[in-house]
């Protein structure tokens, strides 16, 4: 029997009828260049013959194949996310105010929204919550600082008895000024004036013009007497207060500048035009104003002030009016109660 491994032959040892006996040692096997080769011990070569493969040693590692070409390039990754946005700078100075050019044809007034309103008609203009009709006509250019005006901004407007300022520069400071063709009292807007003593001649009350009767409502009274500048109370320090007539205890004229509305003036003279009532203060020094109101007597309104002449000095002797109320002012009844302010037309 022969059984073949890839060639390599194993003869039987033992020789045969007509066959050469093994020419080495039987436990090896021959190789086809006649070597043998050791397979161990324990092997039986017997009858038959046995071709077994013998693996060679590993030959040398051949040379590194060329290098391939390079492949394609890559697909572009995806965007990233957007970053936050920055945190807000800090806001910038604000710029310097322009100074603006009169903004139209100068014998008109300015409007509040901005529209041009011609006068020498009947124009209503709105002092505070007072609205009012008004004929008004152009007079001038006052390029100085008009009685002591001041202004903001250009179209700042000063109603007054002297006539009506219409600020049309502030650099230089310069008013386009109106004349008034009749004479009405614009509350808490008036002409400044400067003066050391300023006084309050009483010509009419309620009672004397017979809208109350009866004793009990006569004599003349009010609880405050107040200068103002630009609607507010001026600086009374050192001031004092004097009146004709006849007071009782603790309702003299000082009682009416100590801005305390639980104290009050009285007189127990009822007022008339030929025998007026009259209440001054003395500032000590030049006080300005522009305006002023008072406080209603907290008892009987037949004593409230209905008509009056309202008046500067500088030395107790000779007097400026500054606000003359020769018909019925429009007085509250109610106690204790400040009245509407009067705007000075004169300086």
């Amino acid at each position: 029997m022969a059984i073949h491994f890839n060639g390599v032959k194993v003869i039987n040892t033992s020789g045969g009828p007509g066959g050469a006996s093994w020419p080495g040692d039987p436990t090896k096997l021959l190789a086809g260049d006649g070597t043998q080769v050791d397979l161990g011990s324990g092997v039986d070569l017997s009858a038959g013959e046995l071709s077994v493969t013998a693996t060679g040693a590993t030959g040398p590692q051949g040379p590194a194949g060329a290098t391939g070409p390079q492949g394609p390039t890559g697909a572009t990754g995806l965007q990233g996310p957007t970053g936050a946005t920055g945190a807000t700078g800090p806001q910038g100075p604000t710029g310097a105010a322009g100074v603006a050019a009169w903004p139209g044809d100068e014998s008109k007034l300015l409007a509040g929204d901005g529209s041009q309103v011609t006068v020498g008609s009947s124009v209503s203009l709105t002092a505070n919550t007072l609205s009012m009709p008004v004929k008004a006509t152009y007079v001038a250019t006052v390029t100085e600082n008009a009685a002591g005006l001041a202004a903001s901004r250009v179209g700042d407007t000063i109603y007054s008895n002297a006539g009506i300022y219409v600020c049309s520069s502030l650099s230089p400071l310069t008013w386009k000024k109106f004349s008034l063709n009749s004479t009405i009292n614009f509350p808490g807007t008036g002409v400044i004036a400067s003066y050391r003593y300023f006084r309050m001649v009483i010509k009419e009350s309620k009672y004397s013009q017979g809208i109350y009767t009866g004793a009990a409502q006569s004599g003349t009274q009010f609880q405050e007497l107040e200068l103002l500048l630009n609607s507010a109370r001026v600086d009374y320090t050192g001031a004092s207060a004097s009146s004709t007539g006849s007071s009782p205890g603790g309702q003299g004229a000082a009682q009416a500048v100590d801005n305390n509305l639980a104290t009050k003036w009285f007189v127990y003279e009822s007022v008339t035009s030929a025998a007026p009532i009259t209440f001054t203060i003395d500032f000590g020094s030049s006080r300005s104003a522009n305006g002023f109101r008072f406080v209603t007597g907290g008892d009987v309104p037949g004593r409230d002030p209905l008509q009056w002449s309202f008046e500067g000095s500088n030395n107790n002797s000779t007097w400026t009016v500054l606000h003359l109320q020769d018909t019925n002012a429009s007085i509250t009844d109610s106690r204790s109660t400040y009245t509407q302010e009067f705007g000075f037309s004169a300086s």
